[in-house]
């Protein structure tokens, strides 16, 4: 077995799993959140959410550095490839919109993390309602991002 398909393995499970996470955000742990009583949510949000930040984070840089290696591997890291063939110009849509959601895991979930763990211990339930007015949004708009880049990635290596 060669290195090429054990690194594309590697960042399919990657990528998989981070969509999962992703989708279990939205359809199960904010519904979920919803139906708490306020006090309860600070204590969930912070015992829980921190640690889906942190494994969001984990997923993503498995998958963009994976998919970096893909592409070193195929390409040889010129990126006046990727512009030359529909599908390979779908492949760098799709690793560029995987980076920018990557670095919005690694600037925003971090500030997150710490304000859900202050509101929880100050008891602010204020702040509290703000994070799940976020975390109503922000997973949606990520599930929006994350599925195009899935479909652009499936079009890209496979052709329409």
């Amino acid at each position: 077995m060669s290195w090429f398909i054990i690194i594309r393995w590697l960042h399919i499970f990657a990528a998989a799993s981070w969509f999962g996470e992703v989708m279990t955000i939205n359809f199960v742990l904010v519904p979920a959140l919803g139906k708490l009583e306020q006090q309860e949510r600070a204590r969930f949000m912070s015992v829980v959410f921190p640690r889906i930040f942190r494994l969001a984070s984990v997923l993503s840089l498995l998958t963009v550095a994976s998919g970096t290696g893909l592409f070193v591997m195929r390409y040889g890291g010129n990126w006046s490839v990727v512009w030359h063939a529909p599908i390979t110009t779908l492949l760098a849509i799709g690793a560029l919109m995987g980076l920018a959601l990557t670095l919005f895991h690694f600037v925003m979930e971090p500030r997150l993390s710490k304000l859900i763990r202050v509101a929880e211990a100050q008891g602010d339930l204020e702040t509290t309602a703000l994070i799940h007015s976020r975390l109503r949004l922000i997973p949606r708009a990520g599930l929006g991002v994350i599925a195009s880049i899935v479909l652009l990635m499936m079009a890209g290596a496979r052709g329409f």
